[in-house]
């Protein structure tokens, strides 16, 4: 009976499910890898470089559904970052949540460092490059990897290695806060540092209040390092701080 046939609406005498995923082989979209219930597939398995650069010869077409191994740097309220273990250009990319990030079929929260297969819809969500509808599957917990150390007007707009560190976790050095407004007479919750480079409470803040970093720091106060995940919104290339202890007077 339908009740507890594994393809109620393909025949299939013999109830095949090489996965055990309870669906059977003949209407299982993916047999061999499991996906229960509403689960997507998992995606083509690739790398967030090919991801990232647009003239690798594997970059994907928007749309594919990509499998990535990284390592998860920041987590926001409806945005974490991901990293490749190799790091440097093009190694993150931001993945779309939309609330909180957990692993497959559990409550259990994706956590910084967490080594783990990523699957999602890559896609170009108003020039940021980000995986969407996310399957997180744990590989091993471990410890977020150091920053890339950067000059703060090569990752600004404009900059010479803006696009390339889009996602990835990065420092900057020895800099001043130089505009304590840049968006005025709007106000965005963010300020601008030696060679121009905005920082952006998006994360610190977890994307709710607003403001944790908005006209904190006074013009010229100075940083020996602020840490963050580089992100593109609103025109502008920014850093991301993931808390208040990534901003080092």
């Amino acid at each position: 009976c339908n009740a507890t046939d594994n393809c109620p609406n393909t025949p299939n005498t013999d109830q095949t499910d090489t996965d055990n995923d309870g669906q059977g082989d003949v209407c299982d979209a993916c047999p061999n890898d499991p996906n229960p219930g509403s689960t997507a597939c998992p995606g083509e398995s690739t790398t967030i470089f090919a991801i990232q650069d647009v003239t690798d010869p594997n970059h994907p077409t928007e749309g594919t559904r990509v499998r990535v191994e990284c390592i998860i740097t920041a987590i926001g309220n409806n945005l974490v970052w991901c990293q490749d273990m190799a790091g440097g250009p093009y190694s993150g990319i931001s993945v779309f949540v939309g609330g909180p990030a957990t692993y497959q079929g559990t409550d259990a929260p994706v956590m910084l460092g967490d080594r783990l297969l990523l699957d999602g819809d890559y896609a170009e969500y108003f020039d940021v490059s980000q995986l969407e509808n996310p399957v997180f599957t744990f590989v091993a917990a471990g410890s977020v990897p150091a920053p890339v150390v950067l000059s703060s007007a090569d990752i600004a707009t404009g900059g010479s290695m803006a696009e390339a560190y889009e996602g990835v976790l990065v420092r900057v050095q020895n800099v001043a806060v130089t505009n304590v407004n840049p968006d005025d007479p709007s106000d965005f919750d963010e300020f601008e540092v030696t060679g121009g480079l905005r920082i952006d409470d998006l994360v610190v803040d977890g994307g709710g209040t607003g403001g944790m970093l908005d006209n904190t720091y006074a013009l010229g106060a100075s940083f020996s390092s602020i840490t963050g995940v580089h992100h593109y919104s609103f025109s502008n290339f920014k850093l991301l701080p993931r808390t208040t202890a990534d901003l080092v007077p």
